[in-house]
């Protein structure tokens, strides 16, 4: 991007430092909603939004700081961990190649996490409509015995968080 090497150190630590802060605040909030996969969604969404921005702003060579504003929402994704594989020499200053690649997989991650919502919301509306009768003091029979031997209702309680 044209800068130092003190300056492009400096520059690094606050998008870092504001993806710890979204973290913290997601994890608040989806625990309070009881809800993962939405959040998982919406940042896999901003993050290829991101990385898009970021190879958008290569492919039209615009200045660095439409690029450094892309960082923001792709900071905390796994693209710098594949970097060599996905971000080739050849490809300097902008890496439009791996840009692209990480906003592909971060769509990717975003429909996985909607289908896999789909697919724990079928299996909690199946477990809410079983009940099953167990009629307690029979000897073949593992739950604890009603103290009256009666027949008691069981419902599966354990519910995917979604």
């Amino acid at each position: 991007m044209g800068y130092s090497t003190l300056s492009s150190q400096a520059l690094s630590a606050p998008p870092y430092l504001m993806a710890f802060l979204v973290v913290l605040v997601t994890a608040l909030y989806s625990d309070r909603y009881r809800n993962r996969s939405l959040f998982i969604c919406f940042h896999a969404l901003l993050a290829s939004s991101g990385y898009a921005m970021i190879a958008i702003a290569g492919v039209f060579k615009a200045g660095p700081m439409w690029r450094y504003w892309g960082v923001y929402p792709a900071a905390s994704q796994l693209g710098p961990f594949i970097g060599t594989a996905l971000y080739p020499e050849k490809d300097k200053p902008y890496y439009v190649h791996g840009m692209a690649a990480c906003a592909g997989f971060m769509l990717l991650v975003a429909a996985l996490s909607l289908w896999l919502r789909w697919i724990l919301q079928k299996k909690n509306e199946i477990a809410e409509s079983t009940t099953y009768s167990v009629i307690c003091g029979e000897e073949d029979n593992d739950e604890s015995p009603d103290e009256d031997g009666k027949l008691v209702e069981k419902t599966n309680f354990f519910r995917y968080m979604l």
